[in-house]
């Protein structure tokens, strides 16, 4: 199977699907169920992911969270923070710039 790279903002969500709508992004059933799997059976302590339903779908969707998840299939899913008249590209590059100001940060 072809691994899958799907950017999301923060405060969109993920449905089952093959082409976005916008800012939501399509993802295929088996990562989907996967990921409301893990937040069913894990409750108050997932609070960074919010399953929800409208006229269209059901929908998985990220909250105050940024990061990368990785489901077993290998569909990476980069949550990007939400910065309101910023694309891509610059968003990430803004999320790096915030992740190095902090004073004792895991990271390099």
């Amino acid at each position: 199977m072809k691994k899958k790279q799907i950017t999301l903002n923060e405060y969109s969500y993920l449905f089952i699907g093959d082409k976005d709508e916008g800012k939501n992004k399509a993802v295929n059933k088996q990562s989907f169920d996967e990921l409301e799997a893990f937040v069913l059976k894990n409750g108050d302590s997932v609070q960074f992911l919010k399953i929800g339903q409208n006229k269209r779908h059901k929908f998985i969707q990220a909250q105050n969270y940024v990061g990368v998840i990785q489901t077993k299939d290998g569909t990476t899913i980069e949550i990007l923070p939400k910065i309101q008249n910023v694309d891509e590209e610059r968003s990430k590059k803004i999320l790096i710039r915030m992740l190095k100001t902090l004073k004792k940060s895991p990271f390099k």
